[in-house]
């Protein structure tokens, strides 16, 4: 499968050249995010799709067992991942793959390290030319996108949502002596 396939486009947020921009594939057709450098939680709240009680329980999870504010949110049965995934593309122009369905060469572990990936929710799946498509858990953390930014400084970073389920397999699949 293609990427432009599974998204239906070719779009996404990017990094290095405008981060937090969606971008339609042909570089003339660069519109700002609805909440350009939002965090995930406040435009959940603000679209009055959780209620800033719900993500202050998810955010207590989170860091009390580790993982990603969607995943928080999945746990305590506030989101499903269609809602969270339909969303990310919908209203935040970030478009979504299927890692389960998506064949990701073994030259990608040689981009960023494990421990990067791992920690911050991201994998390199594809390289095409100065483009690097990264799968990130949370598609919007910044940090998340600077770490991506920081493993292939001389790439341009498109993201992409990866569910977070698809991830971990995902990971176990590219780096198979970690975890």
């Amino acid at each position: 499968r293609t990427l432009a396939t599974e998204t239906g486009a070719q779009s996404g947020a990017t990094g290095n050249l405008g981060a937090n921009r969606a971008d339609t594939g042909n570089g003339a057709d660069q519109k700002p995010l609805k909440f350009p450098a939002a965090k995930l939680g406040e435009i959940l709240v603000a679209e009055d799709i959780i209620t800033k009680g719900e993500l202050e329980r998810a955010l207590e999870h989170k860091r009390a067992q580790g993982g990603f504010l969607g995943q928080a949110l999945m746990d305590l049965d506030i989101l499903d991942q269609q809602t969270l995934t339909t969303f990310l593309v919908k209203q935040c122009k970030i478009p979504h793959l299927s890692l389960d369905d998506y064949s990701i060469d073994a030259s990608m572990a040689s981009i960023a390290p494990a421990e990067i990936c791992e920690k911050y929710g991201i994998l390199p799946i594809d390289k095409m030319g100065k483009i690097l498509t990264v799968a990130m858990v949370d598609p919007l953390d910044r940090e998340a996108m600077d770490a991506a930014t920081e493993a292939a400084p001389e790439l341009q970073i498109k993201a992409i949502h990866g569910d977070w389920r698809d991830f971990d397999r995902a990971f176990k699949t590219l780096f198979p002596h970690k975890k």
